[in-house]
Order: structure tokens, then sequence, then C-alpha cells
């Protein structure tokens, strides 16, 4: 069973990784058939254009955003004599997996009254960075991260819940409950049978189904989890390196510590 309290878990494991974003002129004589290996969002800055993209095809006028997931063709030109079109590439992970939105039908168009604060606060965002002012490509990052929530919220709202129910779309509501389960028992010691347990799957099919869709075994990830949680630990400056390591379930500090300095190359006493 998947709900949106599911699909929404699944997204807040996700980070981000924003490659490049910028900006082009395309004249009436600009056509374009391609593919993306990564995400990208295109947004109109001026002028019309007209995408066929997953056999739909789709106008998009100033302030529309079109967001294409890797490796779906679309055909792409302009309706005006000019158009100005952004450009934005990026990366959405769990693990080891880049790719975390392709279970969701989150790609197309998304009208500009549906994100109108958040394209602002971005479209803000890019001039600063094309201005290249301090720490601009922070600030741009974080623009677009909160657009891109922005986007999801608003493309939950277009789809019902018959539409989440493939196999691929199935398999992110089972991800979901092996990520909470991990989530909520951080600091205990929990084992793949454990997991495999959770879903209902064998020890070994567990373990092939989680390396797919996250990319990396379910015991790598719960150590990356574990010490994204001690370095916000860390950050925070309110604990000793041993109330942390009880509070993420390790017998001393001495194991937690190597655990730490094995992710980050660095012991946890050099953070505090």
């Amino acid at each position: 069973m998947e709900d949106n309290g599911a699909r929404e878990s699944i997204i807040s494991y996700m980070d981000i990784t924003l490659k490049s974003c910028h900006d082009s002129m395309k004249d009436s004589s600009w056509y374009e058939v391609n593919t993306k290996t990564d995400y990208d969002l295109w947004i109109v800055l001026d002028g019309e254009i007209k995408m066929i993209y997953s056999d739909k095809e789709y106008h998009l006028y100033k302030n529309d955003v079109f967001l294409l997931y890797p490796e779906c063709l679309y055909e792409a030109f302009s309706v005006t004599p000019v158009c100005h079109l952004a450009f934005v590439h990026f990366d959405a992970i769990i693990g080891n997996s880049r790719r975390v939105l392709d279970a969701f039908p989150f790609s197309g168009l998304i009208p500009s009254e549906h994100i109108k604060r958040e394209l602002s606060f971005f479209l803000d965002g890019y001039r600063s960075f094309k201005e290249k002012k301090t720490l601009s490509f922070l600030y741009l990052k974080g623009c677009f991260t909160m657009l891109l929530a922005s986007i999801i919220r608003s493309q939950y709202a277009e789809h019902s819940e018959t539409d989440m129910h493939d196999p691929k779309r199935q398999s992110a509501a089972r991800i979901h409950t092996v990520l909470d389960y991990i989530s909520t028992h951080i600091d205990q010691s929990v084992s793949v049978r454990d997991l495999a347990a959770v879903v209902g799957m064998s020890e070994k099919y567990f373990i092939s189904f989680f390396k797919d869709a996250v990319g990396i075994t379910p015991a790598s990830f719960m150590l990356q989890l574990r010490m994204k949680k001690a370095r916000e630990f860390l950050y925070e400056d309110k604990y000793s390196i041993k109330e942390i390591a009880d509070c993420l379930g390790y017998e001393d500090q001495y194991t937690f510590s190597k655990a730490f300095k094995k992710i980050y190359g660095v012991a946890p006493s050099k953070i505090v």
C-alpha cells in the first residue's frame, strides 16, 4: 500500500546535486531532438517553445517550467522568432542511486502559477549566480532545492493514487518502508535479515532488491546514514563523542570513531 506520506518520505531521504545552470537564446531555426543523461529543468524566460515528450505535445510560455527525465526522448523548437531559456542539470540521490525520481511521474510541464513564489526565488538566485556574487552558488542551490520541492508537491496533486501502482512505484513504496525502519532504529543493531522481514522478502532477494534501488548494499547505506547523523550531532556541538556513539548504537566510542573515519577520512574529534 502506498500513500502520499510514503512517497513524501522517500523524497525526504533524497540529496540534490546541482551539476550546472545556464541560459541560452534560441532563434526561429532552433530545433532539437535529444535525450539527457541527468535530470533537466527548463525554464522559459521569454518567448514560446513547443515540446514533444512521452508522446505528448506541450506549449511553454514565459515562466513555464518543464522537468525532463534521463534517457527520455524529446523534441523542442521555438515558436516565436526568439526565445530565452534557462537550463538546470541535476541529480537526485539516495545512497549511490542518482535517479531517485524515476519511480515517480513528476516529469512534464509545471505551470508557473503552481510554483510562482519558489520560481521567483530561484530566478533571483540565478541572477546572483550570473553576477558571481559571494556564495551565490550556495544560494542558488538552496533556491533550486526549494523550487524542486514545490514542483514535486505540485505534481503530487496532479496524479491520482491509481497512477502510482506500477511495479516501479510499488518498489518505491517498499524502499520507503525499509528506509523509515532504518531511520527509526538508527540507535540499534539492525541486521539485513531484520530489514528483509520488514518487507516480507528472503534475505538474498532483499539484498539484490535494495542494491538495485539504492545503488549500495543495506549495510553500506546504514553506515552512511549513521555517519551523516553523527556529523549533524557533531556540528550541533551539544554532545560528547561517547554520547554520539551511544545514540547511534555503537558499543564504544572507539568503534564509532573508526567507522566515522572510514566514511569521512577524519576522526570525529577533529570535527568538534
